[in-house]
């Protein structure tokens, strides 16, 4: 499995957490030592929802602190989240745009994609 740096796939990623849909696991995490990589994996029955081609996905752990955590902490979502949350699992192409443009803008930020890519 190749590491995601795709930014439409870490917003999914994004979206099934904050929906609760998907969990980070830290898998070679010690107190020492962060995981160099995050998997994200879908929660079991979410099938026929249409995301379900991106997950297993594996986040290098870089990325995932300088990128994914600041995009899940960013409070613009919380409102979006919150109206979106009865219609779960459902495609919603505006709260994904949200959220990639957000992913698009950290990554340009941090150094992950040329500026030319926003």
């Amino acid at each position: 499995m190749r590491y995601i740096v795709e930014p439409k796939a870490l917003a999914v990623a994004v979206l099934h957490i904050l929906w609760g849909k998907a969990d980070p696991m830290f898998p070679q995490s010690d107190r020492a030592h962060p995981s160099w990589v995050v998997h994200v994996q879908q929660h079991p029955g979410q099938v026929g929802q249409g995301y379900e081609v991106y997950f297993p996905m594996q986040v290098e752990g870089f990325l995932w602190a300088d990128v994914i955590v600041p995009v899940l902490q960013d409070d613009s979502l919380s409102p979006s989240v919150s109206l979106n949350v009865s219609r779960v699992g459902q495609r919603d192409p505006t709260l994904l745009s949200q959220i990639e443009e957000l992913v698009r803008a950290k990554m340009v930020e941090t150094g992950y994609l040329p500026e030319s890519t926003v």
